[in-house]
């Protein structure tokens, strides 16, 4: 038979490091899920403008009304006029 000296006090600490440990681990787990549905979202909401960045240069090429194309991307118009700016500057 093994005799084993057993003390609660050392058991208690291994304990409530093993339990830090999986805290921690749960922790990261939970933050990197996080992150990436943050991290989805921003780039969602990024690909989102610049298609209507896009749309906005098409519409403005086409002579479209400044309402039309409010409109049609959600721009403001001053970010519609920052476009029209930028674009005159690319084709002179």
């Amino acid at each position: 038979m093994l005799y084993v000296d057993f003390d609660m006090e050392v058991a208690k600490r291994i304990w409530k490091e093993e339990a830090r440990e999986d805290g921690m681990e749960e922790g990261l787990k939970e933050g990197l899920k996080e992150g990436m549905e943050k991290g989805m979202e921003k780039g969602m909401e990024k690909g989102e403008m610049k298609r209507n960045r896009e749309i906005a240069k098409k519409m403005l090429l086409k002579d479209k009304p400044m309402d039309e194309i409010i409109e049609f991307t959600g721009l403001t118009e001053k970010q519609i006029l920052k476009i029209k700016k930028q674009m005159a500057r690319e084709y002179q």
